[in-house]
């Protein structure tokens, strides 16, 4: 794959890049706001911004406040909450208007399940809800967990809201967008030779079957997947990038 790959980087002049953060870009951390990139990471993707041929697009579950916060400087552009968010040319907007009463009846029951489980917490974000349990004993979150989707389905009925179940997390999240369908802001009548998808997660999934045959989809970590191709990390998928860029630094450390 990546001797393909590199030679489709290559000889292309037209490159879109679309680069899921948490799990593929960076590690996870304990705590969701302890994932902030770290300096060789900045510099990699500075680097690959650089090249005038590329199109950087970081495709993220995060909050667009954080991910503008963290990579906001840098000539990228982002989509943020699964899609709900967009920046293209510095400027945010939002794919679609948000009823937030759905919120309060979910937020209690998130609580509930971190009082009743030790070492998990609530992200809270412009148009999401998310009980993350990266911390927490496995065998009680799953309990947990499951006790939680029982009390989130009506609601999700009620509200049209999607529930997704990712890595160690519930996401709650209003329906009308994914990360595939804000792709198409990018794929759209665009005359790309090189497409590159990376992801880890299930939301990932939507983006990599939104993809023209022509694109590389690659799924980071286990699990099933639509994507093309495999790398076990992001240590690994970062050492790939350093690869195209033609970086000379040295490889980055999980």
């Amino acid at each position: 794959m990546e001797a393909a790959l590199a030679a489709a980087y290559q000889h292309s002049r037209r490159r879109l890049l679309l680069l899921d953060y948490d799990g593929t870009l960076a590690p996870f951390a304990a705590h969701a706001a302890d994932a902030r990139p770290q300096p060789r990471l900045l510099q990699l993707l500075h680097t690959l911004c650089a090249d005038t041929h590329n199109a950087v697009v970081i495709v993220s579950g995060r909050n667009h406040e954080e991910l503008e916060a963290w990579l906001g400087p840098l000539p990228v552009s982002f989509i943020a909450e699964h899609g709900v968010f967009i920046r293209e040319g510095g400027s945010w907007r939002a794919t679609l208007k948000t009823d937030q009463r759905w919120k309060p009846p979910v937020r209690q029951a998130m609580q509930a399940a971190v009082q009743a489980l030790h070492k998990t917490y609530v992200e809270e974000k412009s148009a999401g809800l998310v009980w993350h349990w990266r911390q927490a004993d496995p065998m009680a979150a799953k309990a947990v967990a499951a006790a939680l989707l029982v009390q989130l389905q009506p609601l999700a009925r009620k509200h049209n809201l999607i529930i997704l179940i990712d890595s160690k997390n519930i996401d709650v999240r209003p329906a009308g967008t994914d990360k595939g369908q804000a792709a198409q802001h990018w794929l759209t009548g665009k005359p790309w030779d090189f497409i590159l998808a990376a992801g880890d997660s299930v939301t990932d999934e939507d983006l990599f079957a939104a993809m023209p045959a022509h694109a590389f989809t690659i799924k980071i970590g286990p699990g099933q997947t639509a994507a093309q191709s495999r790398l076990p990390s992001p240590r690994a998928f970062r050492a790939l990038l350093q690869r195209l860029a033609g970086a000379d630094f040295p490889s980055l450390q999980v």
